[in-house]
């Protein structure tokens, strides 16, 4: 860090008009030491800033994480210091300069929507587009942004096709390179069709403590999404149970919609992992639909693996008792 930069931070021992407690979300990820080691600064520069420690798995990314909706995935430094600063004053005063209009306009929307901004330390242009959204998670409930360093976050930049920063990307469904104006957002942001929403938009909102909305969204649009499939056959455990939590709220909700995922799961059945199938077979259980007899036998007719067995057994017992 430059003297310059650590300048920057001490000012907010002037800003700041009460204590203010920000997260940081540490993971297996050997760049969580990087963030770690920022955030011990920061709590030497800044008495009145708190860091509550969080660990996660390699499902999210680490991150300083800014009020319940805000995350920055990197280390701030160069062009992105100053939006990293205005986002601890804005946790600091709970007020924002967004206008009313924009608030009304995306406060209700749903389902919530997810904004990954992708930046780089000397990007010019870069500052000017994260300031211009940074309000938005802040004064808006139903909208989550993560500001991601594409240079130290090379490898995820790769994978959601960033060629260049700035690029703003919603729910993988709208991409902007070199920046976006609110209104153009907030149409996209009532525009989008939830059951188009790609895997890892989808991933993000369970693992984010989206379980419900999801479910809300699956119930609404009477149908279960083909990306959320995917997240209960995934193989991080961790995804795979923010997955069953929405699938529970689901069958609460409308059983019969629920007992649409028994098809296409028992398609991928061969596929899975014997952790997945397990985890399949208990959600066969849950489900208690006699279309899910066949499959479950035919498991303990076949399976070697006796822990599967015992998941297939428990599965059919749940359904005979019914």
């Amino acid at each position: 860090m430059t003297p310059a930069e650590e300048s920057q931070i001490r000012s907010l021992n002037e800003m700041f008009t009460r204590e203010v407690t920000i997260g940081m979300r540490l993971t297996d990820d050997p760049r969580s030491r990087d963030i770690e080691g920022f955030c011990d600064l920061l709590l030497r520069l800044v008495p009145k800033i708190n860091i509550r420690r969080e660990e996660a798995s390699a499902a999210s990314l680490p991150a300083i994480l800014v009020g319940p909706r805000l995350s920055f995935c990197g280390i701030p430094s160069h062009n992105e210091m100053a939006p990293f600063i205005e986002a601890l004053v804005f946790l600091n005063t709970g007020k924002t300069d967004l206008p009313e209009s924009i608030i009304g306009r995306l406060q209700h929307v749903r389902p919530p929507a997810s904004v990954s901004v992708y930046v780089a330390p000397f990007c010019k242009f870069c500052p000017e587009v994260v300031r211009r959204l940074l309000p938005l998670p802040f004064a808006v409930d139903g909208l989550r942004m993560r500001i991601i360093d594409g240079v130290l976050f090379k490898d995820v930049a790769g994978e959601d096709r960033v060629r260049s920063v700035p690029t703003v990307i919603l729910d993988n469904q709208y991409r902007w390179t070199g920046g976006v104006t609110l209104p153009q957002l907030c149409e996209a942001v009532e525009s989008r069709d939830p059951t188009k929403l790609e895997k890892a938009a989808l991933q993000r909102l369970v693992t984010e403590g989206g379980a419900y909305d999801l479910a809300r969204m699956m119930l609404s649009s009477g149908r279960i999404f083909e990306a959320f499939l995917e997240l209960l056959i995934e193989e991080n455990f961790t995804v795979r149970l923010a997955a069953m939590v929405t699938m529970e709220e689901l069958a609460a909700a409308d059983l019969t919609l629920a007992r649409q995922v028994i098809a296409p799961l028992w398609k991928r059945y061969p596929q899975s992992t014997d952790s997945v199938k397990g985890d399949m077979l208990y959600i066969f259980g849950e489900l208690k639909s006699p279309q899910c007899l066949p499959h479950l036998r035919s498991v303990l007719a076949t399976e070697e693996n006796s822990e599967i067995r015992e998941a297939a057994q428990e599965a059919l017992e749940k359904i005979e008792s019914e």
